[in-house]
């Protein structure tokens, strides 16, 4: 079994940063198009590799659900390694 992964970023660190980041696989152009496809379809479940505050690159299996409460968008995600 999967167990959830936390990469130990405090919420002032975590509003510093971006996707790239903590994405040291997929470019801009990459992500804002799965960003568009998660947004499109409700869901998506991929793998992708995470860094972590220490520098350490994770695999990671990510499920994310697109949640709308009082007419806000969210995109809800899991990761697992």
């Amino acid at each position: 079994m999967r167990q959830p992964i936390a990469i130990s970023i405090y919420k002032e660190e975590f509003a510093n940063i971006t996707i790239a980041d903590i994405d040291p696989v997929e470019s801009s152009v990459d992500v804002k198009a799965r960003i568009s496809g998660i947004l499109e379809k409700g869901s998506a479940e991929f793998e992708t590799r995470h860094r972590t505050k220490q520098g350490e690159i994770r695999d990671v299996h990510v499920i994310t659900k697109v949640l709308t409460l009082s007419g806000q968008t969210f995109v809800i995600q899991y990761g697992a390694i």
